[in-house]
């Protein structure tokens, strides 16, 4: 995870700590512990293989991290961040490159602005959402919306296989 210090990263880590992923490496070159975990200057500063990446950096720093995911063997990176899309000509034009890089590095981008994986059968989540093997799928394109998912679904007892 390359992060800044903010109220997500609790979060993040107690939902990957609860889907049992071996690791998590902060990174953050201001500082050298985050939340009792050694946070790291750079992805390239983690030892070992690094598989999936969350970023939540300002937009203009993405495509200088995504050299380091491709240098490092990343298989993919998750964008949860704002800061491109096409809402104009100059923040377009970056999610197209960061296309490009992430092509070229050979790993897939979830997002930009995105709030990420939900597979309840892998414990892949980052929102608190009820577990289940429901038959149920939910698509939102909307970042204010999707995160109210899990309080909708709680509330109406539904079971969700899959968000996309």
């Amino acid at each position: 995870m390359r992060l800044r210090r903010s109220w997500r990263l609790p979060r993040c880590r107690s939902f990957s700590e609860e889907a049992g992923f071996p690791a998590i490496y902060p990174v953050n070159p201001k500082y050298s512990e985050v939340l009792g975990l050694r946070c790291h200057s750079s992805l390239l500063d983690i030892p070992g293989e690094v598989d999936h990446v969350i970023v939540n950096i300002p937009a203009e720093s993405a495509l200088e991290l995504l050299d380091e995911c491709a240098m490092k063997g990343v298989k993919s990176v998750h964008f949860f961040t704002a800061g491109s899309g096409n809402r104009t000509t100059e923040k377009a034009n970056l999610e197209k490159d960061l296309l490009v890089k992430a092509r070229a590095g050979g790993f897939r981008i979830i997002g930009p602005n995105c709030i990420g994986l939900y597979v309840p059968r892998a414990g892949c989540q980052q929102l608190r959402c009820p577990s289940g093997t429901g038959a149920n799928r939910f698509i939102s394109q909307s970042g204010g919306h999707a995160p109210e998912s899990p309080d909708l679904q709680r509330r109406e007892r539904v079971t969700i296989q899959q968000d996309c």
